[in-house]
């Protein structure tokens, strides 16, 4: 997915469709997404995600912002947002692996 507003569309719809046929919507455990994304910034879409959680009174995942700035003022915007993390690039595998845990994707075993 290479914008925000995709990543948007996605969720919604999932959450819609989820909750039509199920009664219960369906949630993703984790969501990374990109700082600078065309269309829409990662802040700006996970603002927006957070939203659509709240409306169908699902828990919010754990959304990470991947990105090539470092400087504060860029991850203070990003939590403001409702990102739980915020990673720099390059990716550190090791605190990637510890969210990842976090969520539940894998088990120690796994992160190694």
């Amino acid at each position: 997915m290479d914008n925000g507003q995709a990543a948007i569309d996605l969720v919604a719809n999932s959450l819609k469709q989820l909750k039509q046929n199920s009664g219960t919507p369906w949630s993703y455990s984790l969501i990374l997404l990109d700082y600078s994304m065309p269309k829409m910034d990662g802040p700006t879409t996970a603002m927006h995600i957070c939203e659509l959680y709240k409306k169908y009174g699902v828990e919010i995942p754990h959304i990470v912002c991947l990105t090539a700035f470092t400087e504060k003022i860029f991850e203070d915007k990003a939590r403001e947002s409702g990102m739980a993390e915020f990673i720099s690039k390059p990716i550190n595998k090791t605190k990637l692996n510890k969210i990842m845990r976090e969520c539940h994707l894998i088990n120690q075993a796994e992160a190694n």
